[in-house]
């Protein structure tokens, strides 16, 4: 009898991580938390007698699992979105996180950006190289690049402005060797890659 129990518990168990935990192929969007900026935002000169508050309001969107997807039915406040909305085709976890960091990191930039432009305090922008959001399966990069790699230079030339990497490889053809240099995990390394078409395209070379 007590082995029986055990058991029924176990089974029980393993249904709520399943309800719980099991993700499901589509993702589910609903209200996150507001914030009050006031103890991390402080304008310097600013008014001192201002009644109110200033929030951050944020969306929070996760893997659906059985028991938020079902929940979802019952709530104006959860939203069933198919994968094909969040992810791009192809785009596996690893991919897809990587992205949501870059646009976060992305927003900051110009967040920043704007707000100095605002206040005529100028603004001294170094260049990053680029950045590798997601690679081509099949592709000539496919194995060698990693979303998350940032591209420092081409052929030994360094990389010092927006579109020179485009310009540096604008001239080469299919069966090129290609030499670049990333950095991943905070160090320098070179990947030899030797272009080729781009897989399910016409007159592209990848």
């Amino acid at each position: 009898m007590k082995m029986k129990r055990i058991g029924l518990y176990a089974i029980a168990l393993l249904f709520l991580l399943f309800l719980f935990i099991y993700p499901l192929d589509a993702y589910i969007s609903k209200p996150g938390g507001a914030y009050d900026l006031e103890p991390i935002v402080e304008v310097e000169g600013g008014d001192k007698d201002d009644v109110g508050t200033f929030n951050l309001m944020t969306i929070s969107i996760g893997k659906a699992t059985p028991f938020s997807y079902v929940a979802s039915k019952f709530s104006d406040r959860m939203k069933v979105l198919p994968i094909s909305k969040v992810r791009r085709e192809g785009e596996n976890d690893k991919e897809y996180n990587i992205r949501q960091k870059k646009l976060m990191s992305d927003s900051q930039f110009n967040a920043i950006t704007v707000a100095f432009s605002k206040a005529g305090i100028p603004v001294d922008i170094t260049y990053d190289g680029v950045f590798v959001v997601s690679v081509v399966k099949g592709g000539a990069s496919d194995g060698k690049l990693e979303a998350g790699d940032k591209i420092r230079a081409i052929d030994d030339v360094q990389l010092n402005e927006a579109g020179q990497f485009a310009s540096s490889i604008s001239g080469k053809v299919e069966g090129d060797n290609v030499k670049v240099t990333i950095e991943r995990d905070e160090k320098l390394r070179d990947v030899e890659i030797i272009l080729s078409e781009i897989p399910k395209s016409e007159g592209r070379i990848g």
